[in-house]
């Protein structure tokens, strides 16, 4: 007898029209959440069995709350649905998956995907996506952030009282096309159907008991109608009198199985996952399996997938697993555990070495410990669960409660603050120790409760126990954390000190951090940079392999970016996310994605800025890291400002504000204020421009106010000169032009704001020599937004001098650079003065001109498409999607006035050295 389906007619409406969005070109996503057994995968198998999906593509993946912690788990499934020469065609997705990197994966799922839409619609489907892993929802967001249009519809379940992810839950907030269901217990009247299915004449009001004692939960009533249908009764006494728990039910359907089927059940509900019937038979000691699986089938007690070679089985439900598991004997139990330990691989056997046991056992604690201690520089969130475990077998308190402690401990010393968040309740159980605070401080900095977290981290300091050193390392590397992130740099190179010289490469490598950072709050980036090149014990290549390269390589990056050194910090952002997980002590790929975001902004390649900038949000909320929630948003406000979304520049400065409000520290104002001042800017609001800096003016020049000075000064010498506070104005662009000695990036920025400051007091003729002399020096490291501004300003000045003709070309000039990076609002104000002298911009000819107006990016794709490459080749070639490169093609059209690719292909043969001119 297959499953009845009764009601779900809304959901499966609203799955009706998402698909019929999804073919029509709107990619859609549709959460399904509800209780356990509320029927969200017999739902989605049931509209997957609609004639009208028969032609469509599906991939498929159940989570286990096992396998949380396995890297690519999801995408594993994924992939190995696919028919093998669809798999030959992406070897990153077969070879070494689990040792991959997100973006690689993610970037290697998108070309997958692209080929999968090209027949009908393309369906994902996951089921019980609050147990995914991060590495594969990280992969699968990437690929899915470039796929809003096209025939792809995911639905994703999940039950309502498990937690889902932040970085999920951003992910499906961001989506543009996203419809939730909620799936409640069925009515009355459903439940009556399924009495009737079952062939159970019940009352209506016998109904209404049967469905207020379930509440509806579909899995519920089936398994009571499904027991009972075999007793002959239609009394409701009866069917409630009997025990009601599941464990109950689910006996039952274990005692009318033959003994054989039964033994399998056991086994598959040990070994808790998708298994090869062989193996399962083979713990349950079954010499025929193929006769013992077919019983279970029929009493849904157990799924197969005959359609895998090894004929995978599983039991149905995780619902079910629990029940079987709970009806079996704790001898029974205990012995199957004891005999799967030499049939799984060696990861997965620890698991059932564990539940193996029935006392505490100091000698298997103790081998726990150490294969944490193996794992947490490759999986620390293994490596947790492995010490908890080790804690559960502890023979004593204080065991148990250090290697809890040294669990929560590891995850903050690899900044999993969202892991260690969850163990809290335990730690704050655990008797007063110095670990026990240290845990307990590094958390409530999290929390932005500083005051809390000072002083936690210092009471750790003053424990004098067994355990005190490390303690001691603990509280240290936690005051540590929260002095950078604070911006106290005398107090960071004071905690440096105490750490000292220690031999091991964590304790190294933060003291190596600490010291740097210190003298960045203290001195400006450049000093950090010189402390970290003395560091001579720690080499810095161009690709380092040593474990904690990828840590300083990430701030390397962000000490670059702050001193203006662009193309150098992407370049050790890009090594740090390269490099091996497994060599990492501290994975920080959302500084290293933040810091590219920024560089990008400042060098006009706005389109990367904002998908690293994405992906630095996703990362840090991912990992709990809060105090990157507001530099991970700067270069989001940033490029939104420049394009002109101004309602979205607002709401990101907002958040700033908030995150600043809610987390800290005060100095963080630096970022909300640079973003408001770059909008008023946008805006040609000088007042509001002011207002929005002026909260730094209260700050002292320290910490990130002054690592981030030469972002913020010049917008308040602008404001300055054009509120007309001009001696303010004076001294404060002389500091100006003391920074450009070290960063020469603020050369073009410094040119404009003297040459307006000569203006304001009347001296033309300084101005224009000013504006001229800086054009015409033309250095590679002018940001193109500066260079863009200082020939509108020029072209400003020209035409306030009556020289119609000169202030024409320069405000085209200005106009062409604008448009060239994006900065719609800057161009159509040069626009505007254009029309106000008569003289319109017109489109540009054919020449090494226009080609100089391209973005590098879209000269990248020409390049490419000069060669002969396809669409589908060239994302393939650039980590992006074919609509991404679609959209890049359009955009070179226009720009060079051509309709098509031969076009193009002739334009490269003329032009070889156009690229060069850019």
């Amino acid at each position: 007898m297959s499953r009845p389906f009764v009601g779900r007619h809304d959901e499966l409406a609203a799955l009706g029209i998402a698909t019929a969005q999804a073919r029509d070109g709107q990619s859609s996503l549709v959460e399904l959440r509800g209780a356990a057994g509320t029927g969200k995968t017999t739902l989605i198998r049931h509209w997957l069995s609609c004639p009208e999906l028969k032609r469509s593509t599906v991939l498929r993946a159940a989570c286990d709350q096992a396998e949380r912690d396995h890297p690519f788990g999801m995408m594993g499934q994924f992939i190995s649905q696919l028919p093998i020469d669809i798999r030959a065609q992406f070897p990153e997705l077969v070879a070494n998956l689990e040792r991959g990197i997100p973006a690689r994966i993610g970037a290697a799922f998108l070309q997958l995907l692209e080929v999968l839409q090209i027949s009908d619609l393309l369906i994902i489907v996951v089921d019980d996506i609050q147990w995914a892993d991060l590495a594969s929802l990280q992969a699968l967001g990437y690929a899915l952030r470039r796929l809003h249009t096209g025939s792809l519809l995911m639905v994703f379940s999940a039950r309502e009282e498990e937690p889902v992810s932040e970085y999920l839950c951003r992910l499906m907030r961001d989506y543009p096309n996203v419809r939730r269901l909620a799936l409640s217990g069925l009515s009355e009247r459903e439940v009556a159907e399924l009495a009737r299915y079952h062939e159970m004449s019940l009352e209506w009001h016998d109904i209404r008991r049967l469905h207020a004692y379930t509440a509806g939960n579909p899995l519920c009533v089936l398994i009571l109608l499904s027991h009972h249908s075999h007793q002959a009764t239609d009394r409701i006494d009866d069917l409630l009198a009997t025990p009601p728990s599941l464990t109950a039910a689910v006996r039952q359907k274990l005692d009318h199985l033959p003994s054989r089927s039964r033994r399998l059940v056991e086994a598959s509900a040990i070994l808790d996952s998708q298994q090869p019937l062989a193996l399962v038979g083979q713990l349950a000691g079954l010499d025929e399996v193929t006769a013992a699986l077919e019983p279970a089938l029929t009493a849904g007690l157990l799924r197969w997938w005959p359609e895998v070679p090894s004929t995978l089985i599983a039991v149905s439900h995780a619902l079910h697993r629990d029940a079987i598991y709970s009806a079996m004997s704790p001898e029974d139990r205990r012995r199957l555990h004891a005999a799967a330990v030499p049939l799984v691989d060696r990861d997965a056997s620890w698991r059932h070495r564990v539940a193996a046991t029935d006392t505490a056992d100091a000698g298997l604690a103790a081998e726990l410990e150490q294969e944490a201690l193996r794992q947490f520089s490759a999986n620390g969130g293994r490596a947790a669960t492995l010490l908890l475990w080790a804690a559960d077998l502890s023979e004593s308190r204080h065991m148990r409660e250090k290697r809890l402690l040294s669990a929560a401990v590891g995850l903050q010393l690899r900044l999993d603050f969202a892991g260690a968040e969850r163990l809290l309740s335990a730690v704050r159980a655990c008797a007063a120790c110095g670990l026990r605070s240290a845990v307990l401080g590094a958390q409530a900095a999290v929390h932005g409760e500083s005051e809390v977290a000072q002083s936690l981290l210092s009471e750790a300091l003053d424990f004098r126990q067994p355990e005190s050193d490390d303690a001691t390392v603990a509280a240290h590397l936690g005051l540590g954390r929260l002095h950078a992130w604070w911006g106290r740099g005398s107090e960071l190179i004071e905690t440096a000190d105490r750490i000292g010289h220690p031999t091991d490469v964590t304790l190294k490598t933060f003291a190596t951090y600490f010291r740097c950072a210190g003298h960045v709050y203290l001195h400006g980036p450049q000093a950090g940079l010189d402390q970290l090149e003395q560091s001579a014990d720690i080499p810095l290549g161009i690709a380092p392999t040593s474990a904690g390269h990828d840590f300083l390589l990430a701030h390397r990056g962000l000490w670059r970016l702050m001193s203006g050194d662009f193309e150098k910090s992407i370049t050790d952002a890009e090594s740090a996310l390269q490099l091996s997980p497994s060599n990492s002590i501290a994975r920080v790929d959302d500084v290293s994605y933040y810091t590219m975001s920024a560089a990008q902004f400042f060098l006009g390649k706005w389109e990367d800025a904002g998908i690293n900038a994405e992906r630095a949000i996703l990362e840090a909320e991912a990992m709990k890291r809060t105090w990157s929630f507001a530099p991970s948003r700067i270069a989001a406000a940033l490029v939104a400002v420049g394009r002109g979304e101004f309602e979205r520049a607002h709401s990101l400065i907002t958040d700033l504000d908030r995150i600043t409000s809610q987390y800290g520290p005060e100095q963080y104002i630096v970022y909300s204020a640079t973003a408001a001042a770059f909008l008023a800017q946008a805006r040609e609001d000088y007042p509001a421009m002011l207002t929005a800096i002026a909260p730094l003016l209260n700050q002292t020049v320290t910490g990130w106010v002054l690592a981030y000075q030469s972002w913020w000064l010049p917008f308040l010498v602008e404001a300055l000169l054009e509120t007309g506070h001009y001696d303010e104005a004076e001294h404060h662009l002389t500091v100006l032009t003391a920074l450009e000695g070290t960063m020469p990036y603020l050369r073009a920025a410094r040119a404009r704001l003297s040459g307006r400051s000569a203006e304001t007091r009347g001296d033309f003729a300084l101005a224009r020599q000013t504006y001229k002399q800086a054009l015409e020096e033309d250095s590679p490291q002018d940001p193109p937004l500066f260079r863009a501004l200082l020939a509108e300003a020029n072209g400003s000045l020209l035409k306030r001098m009556g020289r119609r003709v000169h202030a024409a070309a320069s405000l085209r000039q200005a106009a062409e650079r604008f448009e060239a990076i994006g900065a719609r609002p800057f161009a159509e104000r040069c626009f505007r003065a254009l029309t106000a002298l008569g003289s319109m911009p017109g489109r540009a000819e054919h020449g090494d001109s226009c080609g100089s107006r391209l973005t590098d990016r879209e000269w990248d794709i020409a390049q490419l498409i000069s060669r002969g490459l396809t669409n589908k080749e060239i994302a393939a070639h650039l980590y992006v999607s074919t609509k991404t490169v679609e959209y890049h093609l359009g955009k070179t059209y226009l720009k060079l006035g051509i309709s098509g690719r031969r076009q193009l292909r002739d334009y490269m043969r003329r032009h070889p050295g156009a690229g060069e001119a850019r």
